[in-house]
């Protein structure tokens, strides 16, 4: 469809789309059914917004707060952005039963006693692991002192114990800090 309009793919990230014309640029950012516009023509885009609008319903909204869980505080005055992800990291701590601990300083303690993943007897414990290993994940887009954390967890993602649940519950009381 948008190809089909005039955008061009981009060819460092295939979610990305643009378009030009005499009168302006624009980007479009598409996630499955979201989608992220920016231009600095309005006539552009609301000729895109139209062109869209024969094949698909769509909603627009001027000045997005969130997209794809990621918090945009914007003040114009001062020319600054903020993106970051606060209300998913309390979602976060919530399905893992975390709201409510205290914060540490740290988001990982010493890893030295580690065994390699192949080694780990998987225990049952009744957390879901692999899911909190995907939303941290996800939170490196915002958070990137926790890749080292998240590169330590993740490797643990198919063979877990206590002991990794422990060191994750430590990652999500970090976060809360």
């Amino acid at each position: 469809c948008l190809v089909g309009i005039g955008f061009k793919q981009c060819i460092y990230d295939d979610k990305i789309f643009v378009i030009t014309d005499g009168r302006g640029i624009m980007y479009m950012c598409v996630h499955v059914d979201d989608l992220l516009c920016i231009f600095n023509c309005n006539d552009l885009a609301a000729y895109i917004y139209k062109k869209i609008r024969v094949t698909f319903e769509i909603t627009i909204t001027k000045e997005p707060d969130v997209y794809l869980a990621l918090q945009i505080v914007r003040n114009r005055k001062e020319r600054r952005m903020k993106i970051h992800q606060e209300s998913y990291i309390e979602k976060l701590r919530a399905k893992c039963d975390m709201s409510e601990s205290k914060s540490v300083p740290t988001s990982i303690v010493s890893v030295d006693s580690l065994t390699s993943p192949k080694d780990v007897e998987p225990e049952e414990h009744g957390f879901e692991y692999a899911e909190a290993c995907g939303g941290i994940i996800w939170l490196l887009n915002t958070r990137p002192e926790i890749a080292f954390a998240v590169s330590v967890l993740t490797r643990y993602i198919m063979r877990n114990s206590s002991v990794h649940v422990v060191m994750m519950k430590r990652l999500f009381r970090y976060l809360k800090g």
